[in-house]
């Protein structure tokens, strides 16, 4: 029996068999209709006890639980001439591969097309940093075009750094 807004009282009879039990046909009992059940009183029940009911559980079983799924890396959504700045930064010696792991989904294995051959983020810093010309006029890598192609599936990181330089 429940009783709901201090005044409804709602009913319903259940009927439990149980499966396992082997009882030959003369010691069966008959199933019992809600007819031949005796009246329940109308009166409601004290709800003195605000205990919720506890559900019994086996000790042998564990609940299941969840698969936990680590959350996505997030990443530094920087517009492209902020990338190419730090990249330059790279080439004047103010930044190094570390400072792009949260913009790069796979840091310094980035794939890079520098010069339209395929490298990587490490060794394409490693040749910016480098200064070019003979030992007495050398000059810095100046960077005349750059793009990126970030992945939509995997937090808009850049996937893909498209550059060329000289």
């Amino acid at each position: 029996m429940l009783k709901v807004d201090n005044d409804k009282i709602y009913k319903k009879i259940v009927q439990v068999t149980d499966a396992g039990a082997h009882l030959d046909q003369a010691g069966a009992l008959p199933p019992v209709s809600p007819m031949d059940m005796p009246p329940v009183p109308q009166e409601p029940l004290p709800l003195d006890d605000k205990k919720p009911l506890e559900e019994t559980k086996p000790g042998s079983e564990t609940p299941a639980q969840e698969p936990v799924v680590p959350p996505a890396k997030v990443y530094d959504q920087l517009p492209e001439p902020a990338i190419k700045s730090m990249v330059q930064g790279v080439i004047d010696g103010n930044k190094n591969v570390e400072d792009f792991n949260n913009i790069l989904c796979n840091g310094a294995g980035t794939k890079v097309m520098a010069n339209n051959e395929a490298t990587t983020f490490a060794a394409l810093c490693n040749e910016l940093k480098e200064k070019k010309g003979v030992l007495i006029l050398k000059k810095k890598r100046k960077i005349e075009s750059f793009k990126v192609v970030r992945d939509d599936t995997n937090g808009n990181c850049v996937k893909i750094i498209l550059i060329t330089y000289k």
